[in-house]
């Protein structure tokens, strides 16, 4: 149903409450197969939207969201208005092997930078002010390590660097990428309930989105070997190229 083409819906109160309707606009044959489609999303836009997650393997790219950056800012720089509003994101994965969909991907990217580079801008401000580069790092590193020190994701931090001990391109995090039985451990059976994996999920969505960043400033300014970061880190540098930029053209 999330082909327009196909199918048509509207939100209705009833005695119940609210209900999403759905309908389809052309007849559906006994047997077959209906989906529904909620659009590009990370795992952590699902949870905080929709209250589920997809397994890891096959979430379609990453995000986070700062709920505060005034402890990032300089002293009598404005930040309220920034609360929740900043927020990073990686292009699908795969996306520089699709052309084409990496440009649709970086259009979407380009229309939600505006909390982001007035954070930027404001990092900048002032005599004691940090380059939008040094900001942005600034930002990436601090949450970054918030997600390193926290216990519920302590396990599968530690599995991602062992797995790209082996392999640095990989982002797998959720199992053993030498294992064999290909066990998710950030599934609800594995980690006690649903409640916890999506969690999880979550926090780690935003922890390869962080991490991905980081790798692509140190790409951008030649401190990371290519061949040593996360692909979703080299596919950010033509984004990190207008994020970064003093003024949009």
């Amino acid at each position: 149903v999330g082909a327009r083409a196909a199918a048509a819906w509207k939100w209705t109160r009833g005695a119940g409450g609210e209900e999403l309707r759905v309908w389809a606009r052309r007849d559906v044959a006994a047997g077959e197969e209906l989906t529904i489609c909620y659009g590009l999303r990370s795992n952590a836009q699902l949870v905080s939207s929709y209250g589920f997650a997809l397994e890891p393997c096959v979430e379609p790219l990453f995000t986070f969201r700062a709920a505060s950056v005034a402890e990032l800012l300089p002293e009598g720089q404005p930040s309220k208005d920034l609360d929740f509003r900043v927020a990073l994101a990686t292009l699908a994965n795969g996306a520089s092997a699709r052309p084409e969909g990496a440009r649709r991907a970086l259009s979407l990217a380009l229309g939600r930078l505006k909390p982001l580079r007035l954070f930027l801008d404001r990092a900048a401000a002032g005599p004691s002010g940090l380059r939008r580069g040094q900001a942005l790092a600034r930002l990436t590193e601090a949450f970054r390590e918030r997600r390193e020190g926290d216990a519920t994701v302590a396990p599968f931090v530690a599995q991602l660097r062992e797995n790209r001990a082996r392999r640095p391109a990989s982002w797998v995090w959720w199992a053993s990428e030498g294992a064999s039985d290909g066990i998710d451990s950030s599934s609800a059976a594995a980690l006690g309930g649903r409640w916890r994996s999506n969690v999880v999920r979550l926090k780690m969505s935003e922890y390869l989105c962080l991490l991905a960043y980081s790798e692509a400033l140190a790409l951008r300014e030649g401190r990371l070997p290519a061949a040593e970061a996360l692909p979703q880190a080299a596919d950010l540098l033509p984004l990190l190229e207008v994020i970064l930029a003093e003024k949009l053209e």
